[in-house]
């Protein structure tokens, strides 16, 4: 019997024997989709003002959904796809209408993620699990101004649970024949104080890397999450952040004499932390928030003989300071500025040490203005400073008009952009010479709103073109002066590429009892250079979820996801087929307290790849408890 199903069978009969202790109560916190504020555009806006295409997955949502996954969960909105090498905490792209994963940027509770370890200074997004997620905002376009590098495709704005009771606490454990989660969290107010501790256990036995292999690689995560906030006074607060998380994963790789992709005993550990300070001043027309974050990095890989493979280090300073200003009801501005440090020690294979660091220095302005009441535009700028490549300046601009009380049109056009990271720039393949990828956006799109059905209708076109594009150049049979240093090849900017699509959406409710999130998304993206299809893209992707109320206290929801055939690389003629998976999910409110839930994932147990030879789950079984405590 392993770890997960001990913990799983213990604690699952513990929990459940809480079932009986209270009545039925159920609550609807679904939002109004006209009312919905977002926060990813740095200060708290109206979506119908927004003038940018955005999707909110609240608490409810991510709750019926079941997912451990932040990115599965993005893969239900538009254009939004992923390519991952196994199961779940394996190494995963997130691609969001056509442009590269490093062209997302990922915030949590206001915090940028990133790791310099990886390539391209992203984030592994495998790694991100919903532990104490309550809400998802996804905005597609660019948000580069606001938030800088990254920020070029789409923006993904992570919020974990607030405490706002005196004390509760909520437990929840779930899981099948070789893989659960355990997750709990305990938190309350006193006083001017308010705080919460969250620590969550996954483990995942199940599925082998190498789709054809005979051996699984298993997956574990630790997480461990500290929040509190003081409130000085009415006008100022202080916040603070701290979690570890610890993930280990066994993986398959390419082992000699053939270095034929294969089972292997590889296996990787990743130490990741992030910790934040912040302070806010909010007055009647004005608002000053000051923060300082770090996010530390550490991996190590390892072969079959356990000999180190990979050694990285990354960490990310980050002084950040927003400022809003209300110049009267109709006149609203937000600024505000950035000092960014990143730094690396990276070395693979034994060999020699990498150890750089560089710094970007930012400042931005936007200033939005009603000009009626139905019509408003915002306009941003900003300047940025990298310590490699010099400097830049970009902007942005969005317009919203509300045709009717019920219809809003919206449309923007603006740049994004992404710093070449420390591997990029340093490493054996390093170029120093490389310069900003950069992207030019527009987009057009209505919203049309139902009260009756509470419901949004949107429809949407893009473009995006995007050059000075980061790929490796090969120096077989080059001259380019670089070549004697780099034998094997370098990073350049040598890529150009082009996107474009339309996306039509519908989320709200069919009847009082039936509610429906549907999308469907046609996006083409290619190199614009050669004309080639951009590889592990489906240009057709949908996605529809049907949510039934069976009685008050019993839901039953039906999941669908379609992505369409595709090439699996530049430089192979591989075709990835077309696939559709459905997750069949359940829930039983017994009391105010305790919740069973349960999923059966893959449903008809598709046999797929969103990367060549890599496995996927089949049909999985899922139940488990949820309760809140206090």
């Amino acid at each position: 019997m392993t770890k997960v199903d001990t913990l799983l069978k213990s604690l699952l009969t513990g929990v459940s024997l809480a079932a009986l202790l209270a009545s039925p109560v159920l609550a609807d916190d679904t939002e109004n989709p006209k009312d919905i504020i977002i926060t990813a555009t740095r200060a708290p806006t109206p979506v119908i003002k927004s003038g940018v295409s955005v999707d909110v997955l609240d608490a409810e949502t991510i709750r019926n959904k079941q997912s451990l996954s932040v990115v599965d969960l993005i893969a239900t909105t538009p254009s939004a796809t992923i390519s991952q090498n196994g199961g779940l905490g394996t190494v995963a792209t997130l691609r969001v209408r056509g442009a590269e994963g490093d062209h997302t940027l990922y915030i949590l509770d206001g915090i940028r993620l990133a790791d310099p370890t990886q390539i391209g200074g992203g984030l592994n997004a495998g790694l991100l699990t919903t532990g104490d997620i309550s809400r998802i905002e996804v905005v597609r376009g660019p948000l580069s101004t606001l938030w800088g590098s990254r920020a070029l495709g789409a923006t993904v704005n992570l919020t974990t649970v607030q405490a706002t009771d005196s004390l509760s606490g909520d437990v929840s454990v779930e899981g099948g024949d070789a893989y659960g989660a355990i997750r709990a969290g305990i938190g309350g107010t006193y006083d001017k104080l308010s705080w919460r501790v969250f620590a969550a256990y996954l483990g995942d036995d199940n599925v082998s890397a190498y789709k054809y292999g005979s051996e699984t690689d298993k997956f574990t995560q630790n997480h461990l999450r500290v929040t509190l906030d003081y409130k000085i006074s009415d006008a100022h607060s202080l916040k603070f952040r701290a979690a570890k998380t610890r993930s280990h994963n066994d993986y398959d790789g390419f082992a000699p004499p053939t270095y034929a992709f294969g089972d292997t005993k590889d296996y990787g550990n990743t130490n990741e932390g992030l910790y934040s300070l912040g302070y806010q001043y909010k007055g009647e027309t004005v608002t000053h928030a000051v923060s300082v974050s770090r996010t530390d990095t550490e991996r190590h890989d390892y072969d079959g003989t356990n000999f180190e493979t990979l050694n990285g280090e990354g960490k990310v300073t980050t002084f950040d300071y927003t400022g809003t200003a209300k110049l009267s009801d109709a006149t609203r501005f937000v600024f505000g500025a950035t000092h960014e440090k990143a730094e690396i020690d990276y070395s693979s294979f034994g060999g020699p040490v990498l150890s750089r660091d560089a710094t970007l220095d930012s400042a931005f302005v936007q200033i939005s203005h009603d000009f009626t009441e139905a019509f408003n535009v915002t306009g941003s700028v900003r300047y940025d400073d990298h310590s490699r490549f010099g400097g830049q300046t970009i902007g942005h601009l969005s317009a919203s008009f509300r045709a009717s009380d019920n219809l809003v049109l919206r449309g923007s056009v603006g740049q994004g952009f992404k710093a070449p990271s420390l591997y990029q720039l340093y490493s054996e393949y390093g170029n120093t010479n490389l310069k900003a990828e950069k992207a030019d956006s527009a987009e057009i799109g209505l919203d049309y709103f139902l009260p009756a059905q509470n419901a949004r209708l949107s429809l949407t076109a893009f473009a995006r073109k995007t050059e000075n594009q980061i790929d490796f150049a090969s120096c077989f049979g080059s001259t380019h002066p670089l070549c004697p240093t780099r034998p094997f090849g370098f990073y350049d900017n040598i890529a150009q590429t082009k996107a474009e699509g339309v996306e039509l959406e519908y989320v709200g409710d069919l009847t009082a009892s039936t509610h429906l999130r549907a999308n469907y998304s046609h996006v083409t993206s290619k190199n614009d250079l050669t004309g080639a299809k951009l590889p592990r893209r489906p240009r057709d992707l949908a996605n529809i979820d049907v949510t039934q109320d069976i009685t008050p206290a019993i839901t039953l929801s039906l999941g669908l996801r379609y992505a369409g055939k595709t090439t699996e690389s530049a430089f192979s003629t591989r075709q990835l087929e077309s696939y559709t998976l459905a997750d069949l999910r359940g829930s039983w409110t017994i009391n105010e307290r305790v919740t069973v839930f349960g999923r059966v994932e893959n449903l008809i147990d598709e046999d797929y790849e969103t990367a060549a030879d890599y496995g996927t789950p089949g049909r999985r079984l899922w139940v488990g408890v949820r309760a809140n405590f206090f």
